[in-house]
């Protein structure tokens, strides 16, 4: 029996489902079926993920104002709340109303996200690495986007477990990761190691004064998602 051949946009809908996007495994199957909003895509620079920038072009237009009865599905524009009923012939409808602005977006944007909540790991990772080389570490980091893991000392950090917060850093930090930590052992706390030097290395970087790149990773933000 041969093996069911891989679907881009079905394992994109099994994705969202898991980490517990409904709105996004429910419009990423609809597009799985619909060939006029996969040939959107086509044209999307090499490598990216065709979902993210379909998706990320739809929420970009939606936060900057444009009214549709779309709106109403995406819970980071209503307060946490969303419409019930199936929201994919909304979507589609928005799409093939706004595909002149949607299309531009896609084709010429890159999905360079940054997940600060990363650093929540990068903590007790480089103050290991710190106390096993006894020197300042040199940070270097490909991809870094904005740069803002680059500055993850910045952030504090709870890791909780059953219940229970069992290490923090930097609790009163302007922000504060909340991580729910697994196994027997306990992250490090203490003084963060001392960083000799800085480097990200990025082909797309993000200019957070610039309106449309700040913008932008704010659309990349799944919007049932909400922090």
């Amino acid at each position: 029996m041969s093996e069911k051949p891989f679907d881009y946009w079905e394992f994109f809908a099994d994705d969202a489902r898991r980490i517990g996007s409904e709105l996004y495994a429910r419009l990423s199957e609809g597009v799985r079926d619909d060939a006029d909003l996969r040939a959107m895509t086509v044209n999307a620079k090499r490598g990216q993920p065709h979902a993210n920038l379909l998706f990320g072009a739809v929420h970009f237009l939606l936060l900057r104002g444009t009214q549709h009865p779309l709106r109403a599905f995406y819970p980071d524009l209503n307060g946490g709340y969303a419409k019930e009923g199936d929201p994919f012939p909304v979507f589609r409808d928005f799409c093939m109303t706004h595909r002149a602005a949607l299309e531009p977006l896609i084709n010429m944007r890159v999905t360079n996200t940054n997940e600060v909540g990363r650093s929540a790991i990068l903590h007790p990772g480089f103050r290991m690495a710190a106390q096993q080389a006894n020197a300042p570490l040199y940070l270097i980091e490909i991809g870094p986007s904005a740069g803002l893991n680059l500055i993850w000392d910045d952030y504090g950090v709870n890791y909780h477990k059953d219940g229970k917060t069992i290490a923090s850093i930097t609790p009163d930090a302007p922000l504060v990761i909340e991580c729910e930590a697994r196994g027997e052992k306990v992250p490090p706390t203490g003084p963060a190691p001392q960083i000799a030097g800085r480097i990200g290395l990025e082909l797309n970087p993000v200019d957070l004064s610039n309106d449309d790149d700040r913008d932008w990773l704010r659309a990349l933000m799944w919007p049932d998602q909400i922090p």
